[in-house]
């Protein structure tokens, strides 16, 4: 049984109650009742409904209402329109992976602030910057004012090594109390000369000579003019004399040399000369101190401008300036891409295009190519079918042709036998008429002759065959053997028998005649037919025709051949795609310098060349720099560390964070851990600081060895800790530790190799 719903006012459970009830059926009018009760409560619950329909319309709005707003909003096709833009838009805009894989290239705020928080003050920059600067500068100042005595002393020595104006003085006046050049000249010619005067000296005569001389004269009177010349002679010590004073003159050449070396001497301009390249020396070093003042004020000026830079810290709105930026850079990167994305669609259309021509050109040549080969298979089929049917039928002609000149050639000896045969019977004949006599004979011979002309003439109407030829010719013969026995028999006259013999040999005659013009015409026939030579000839071209088409390629030949070809177009494609086209080519030199813009650039080059330093004075400074910043890093092996969780292992300080190590292989160091391995030996500079509300006692170990102990008497305020600095001497691998007794703090350690 289906339980009534009251709720449901369309429900027929009161009808099913009835049709489906075991009891019996009630009395007509508990069912109309019923009827009427259903009726009712159908009615109520319509007409609930209606009234809740009629009170929801004063809500809802009208048809023209309806319309109106409906007019105010968008349509289908302005939607589609704006969702389309928004597509375009997200097409053209960043992807989210994208976004994702930039947003992974910056650094985060915290992380920023943190590294931030992590790097040095700028007043410690400075302050490191300036004993740098300092130190660096008061060594640069020391090494060139060494430079400056070193140059001072090696001009002093120079000028030192340059004549004075006392000793110009001096020699100008020695060398005007000197004789002149050419008095010295005229006087040395007047001179004779140490050859010419021992050339006189060996012409004198010697004591020996003397002596023979004297010998030779035996008194004093011949003595006396000889005696005479020697008085008007120099003495000994007189030309003793002159040859010391020749002895201590100057030769000729040394003379030469002397006034050379006179002339190759400085005179007095020359001297004003050299105090004007001394004082331009001068000048020279004060402009390369000036640029060595100013090279420092511009490395002062740089390290002010790292300091800026360090101070200046990235804001929010820095960075968002930059997302824009990166944003804009974005969006000219994508406008790039769509446009390059165009000029590929725009190539690979064209290539498409080019493509598919290839391939109908390659589709119809291969058609052709293929219609080409069948029509040819095709047509050589036929070719050697009907060559084979020529040779096979001139053959039968030639056969047959034999065989009816061979029946020919009998037929004709046959002729000539049978003519002979039948001159010899008219020759018989003839003597047996000449026998006959009577009339009567030749009569009836008239009449058989004119019968027999008769059946001739009928037998050439009929046109018969040469085998019923020879049955009438034998016919004939028996007919004339009878008759010509018969006139043997009566014995006809002379007359009768001449007659018969010339109609005799008339018939045979035209017979003959006949025969005759038959062979004729066969031999006509024959010429116009081929010759066996001709057959010969086309014979042979039949069989290299015949050759030819088996040595041509069969269609599975040409089929790889085909597929070779279009292999090789396929390829040849492959090719022509990765080949540039004419278009792009004339792009790509669109886009290339031409020869003037190539001038242009290499005049810029040019004037840019000349502005530039040289090599050697850019290499002597970046020497100079080289050295200044090894100076600096030598300078500046520093090492500093933080401790900031105010916990302790064993009250020994655990390190937590590195701010500063310019040099990781010297200062060894692990993160949480208490100890610090110092590499190198040498002296060092410690200092450290530690801050805490309560009492604090600090001690420092080297290798498990305590070097210096810090105890703090008073509780340190917030701005002041306990802290300290000291320069200690450390071994190879050594290990620093710091222990610590007190409450929690924080505290940092700085090392600096000098």
């Amino acid at each position: 049984m289906h339980h009534r719903e009251d709720n449901d006012p369309y429900s027929t459970a009161i009808v099913e109650d009835l049709l489906q009830s075991q009891s019996e059926w009630k009395n007509i009018n508990d069912i109309i009742r019923l009827t009427f009760k259903a009726l009712t409560d159908v009615v109520k619950s319509q007409g609930e409904s209606i009234r809740e329909i009629e009170k929801q319309l004063s809500t809802r709005a009208s048809k023209n209402e309806l319309h109106s707003g409906l007019a105010l909003k968008a349509n289908i096709n302005d939607i589609s329109r704006t969702i389309a833009e928004i597509a375009a838009n997200l097409d053209t805009k960043i992807t989210y992976e994208d976004s994702q894989v930039l947003l992974k290239d910056y650094v985060l705020k915290a992380d920023m602030q943190y590294l931030l928080s992590n790097k040095i003050d700028v007043d410690e920059m400075k302050q490191l910057l300036e004993k740098q600067q300092s130190g660096e500068f008061k060594g640069e100042m020391q090494n060139i004012k060494h430079k400056i005595e070193e140059l001072q002393t090696y001009i002093s020595k120079k000028f030192q090594q340059v004549p004075s104006m006392k000793d110009f003085s001096q020699l100008s006046q020695q060398v005007e109390l000197k004789a002149n050049l050419q008095e010295m000249n005229e006087l040395l010619e007047t001179k004779a000369s140490k050859h010419q005067v021992q050339q006189a000296v060996n012409k004198k005569i010697s004591k020996q000579e003397l002596d023979q001389i004297l010998q030779n004269y035996s008194s004093l009177e011949d003595l006396q003019p000889i005696i005479q010349n020697l008085d008007q002679k120099a003495s000994l010590d007189q030309i003793d004399k002159i040859a010391s004073i020749l002895e201590v003159k100057v030769d000729r050449q040394d003379f030469s040399i002397l006034i050379n070396s006179l002339q190759n001497k400085a005179e007095i301009h020359q001297l004003e000369v050299i105090k004007e390249q001394q004082q331009e020396l001068k000048t020279i070093v004060e402009s390369k101190l000036q640029d060595t003042n100013n090279l420092m004020i511009e490395m002062k000026q740089q390290v002010d401008g790292v300091t800026k830079q360090l101070n200046k810290k990235a804001d929010n709105k820095e960075l968002d300036k930059h997302m824009q930026s990166i944003n804009s850079i974005q969006g000219e990167l994508d406008g790039y891409s769509q446009r390059f994305n165009k000029f590929s669609q725009e190539i690979v259309s064209d290539l498409d295009r080019l493509r598919n021509e290839i391939l109908e050109s390659k589709q119809f040549t291969s058609e052709q190519m293929q219609t080409t080969i069948m029509k040819s298979t095709h047509l050589s089929e036929k070719l050697t079918e009907e060559l084979y049917n020529l040779s096979e039928n001139i053959k039968q002609m030639d056969e047959d042709k034999r065989e009816e000149l061979d029946d020919l050639k009998k037929v004709v000896n046959t002729m000539r036998l049978q003519k002979k045969d039948l001159q010899q019977k008219v020759d018989q004949m003839q003597e047996y008429l000449d026998e006959f006599k009577s009339d009567q004979v030749f009569k009836q011979l008239q009449r058989q002759v004119q019968q027999m002309n008769k059946e001739i003439s009928e037998v050439k109407a009929k046109q018969l065959s040469y085998e019923d030829e020879q049955h009438i010719q034998a016919q004939i013969e028996q007919q004339l053997q009878r008759r010509v026995n018969e006139i043997k028999k009566t014995g006809s006259s002379q007359d009768g028998f001449k007659n018969i013999k010339q109609e005799v040999s008339q018939i045979v005659s035209k017979k003959v005649s006949s025969f005759e013009q038959q062979l004729n015409q066969m031999e006509i026939s024959l010429k116009q037919r081929v010759l066996y030579q001709d057959f010969e000839e086309l014979k042979n071209i039949i069989q290299k025709l015949c050759i030819d088409q088996d040595e041509r390629a069969y269609q599975k030949d040409l089929t790889k051949h085909i597929q070779l070809t279009k292999y090789t177009l396929d390829l040849i494609q492959k090719d022509m795609m990765l080949k540039a086209g004419i278009q792009d080519m004339i792009t790509i030199l669109d886009t290339k310098a031409n020869i003037p813009e190539i001038n242009q650039a290499f005049e810029s080059i040019h004037n840019d060349l000349q502005t530039k330093v040289s090599a050697d004075d850019l290499s002597n400074y970046l020497k100079s720099q080289n050295q200044i910043y090894e100076s600096l890093c030598q300078e500046n092996i520093v090492a500093r560390f933080q401790w900031r969780s105010g916990e302790t292992q064993n009250h020994l300080i655990p390190w937590e964070y590195e701010v500063i190590n310019t040099l990781p292989e010297n200062f060894v160091w692990e993160k949480g851990k208490s100890s610090i391995l110092i590499v190198a030996p040498g002296v060092y500079h410690i200092a450290y600081a530690f801050f805490s509300k309560e009492k604090q006692n600090i001690s420092v170990l080297i290798n498990g060895e305590n070097i210096a102990t810090l105890d703090q008497k008073k509780k340190s305020s917030e701005y002041t800790g306990l802290n300290a600095q000291d320069f200690i001497v450390l071994p190879n691998r050594a290990r620093l530790q710091v222990s610590y007794n007190g409450g929690k703090g924080e505290g940092f350690l700085s090392l600096k190799r000098l």
